[in-house]
């Protein structure tokens, strides 16, 4: 009710505009699926499952809960750190050591040894006497060779990620397909080693520097 200059009384009657047929919301006694996004592939379903529960909604209703649904899918995914942070923070994994590789944990460690395709993961080699072995295939993920006599060794194919090879003597040695990438190869000796196809991102070389994304074969 408004007072008139005149204190007259004047009703005044807002109506709202009639709502459309088939305009509104939809109440269901659904529930919102729940969504905990922890990277970029759960997000990614968790956006297929919100969309699948607006199917619930009609009108105007579907692009605001979509849109609600959005923005906290986009809030989690900022919140969660990424894949690529999570390998950053832990290391590269290591492949399962039941995939194809044998357990060579009585088959001594010296020269001219065959230690192909065997899980080594986190051994600790530092200084051993491993030249000409045959290491090819092998799993040395986070192994310690510091200082270790790996000359005119075969290590093709070998799994050297976030491996220790500070100092380690690699003359002559075939790491050909080995991926070293995070590996330490600070003050290593690879003269006249073979490194064709071999992968170094994030590896440190052995004048101490950093190795660029997508090294393979050389440090870049």
């Amino acid at each position: 009710h408004r007072r008139h200059p005149d204190h007259r009384t004047v009703s005044l009657t807002i109506k709202a505009p009639p709502r459309t047929p088939g305009r509104g919301l939809r109440h269901t006694a659904s529930t919102a699926p729940t969504m905990t996004p922890t990277s970029s592939s759960s997000v990614a379903a968790n956006t297929r499952a919100a969309l699948a529960h607006t199917g619930s909604v009609n009108g105007k209703g579907t692009g605001i809960a979509a849109l609600g649904l959005g923005a906290v899918l986009l809030l989690g995914a900022c919140a969660a750190p990424s894949d690529t942070e999570s390998i950053r923070e832990a290391g590269a994994p290591a492949p399962a050591a039941s995939q194809g590789l044998r357990d060579c944990s009585d088959v001594p460690k010296e020269p001219k040894a065959n230690l192909s395709h065997c899980d080594l993961i986190g051994s600790d080699l530092s200084g051993a006497k491993l030249w000409a072995a045959n290491l090819t295939g092998a799993n040395l993920f986070r192994a310690d060779l510091t200082g270790a006599d790996l000359t005119r060794a075969d290590l093709s194919g070998a799994y050297l990620s976030w491996a220790d090879l500070r100092g380690a003597s690699l003359g002559g040695a075939n790491l050909s397909g080995a991926n070293l990438s995070g590996a330490n190869l600070s003050g290593a000796n690879l003269s006249g080693a073979s490194l064709t196809g071999a992968s170094l991102t994030g590896a440190t070389w052995i004048d101490g520097r950093m190795c660029g994304h997508g090294s393979s074969g050389m440090c870049r």
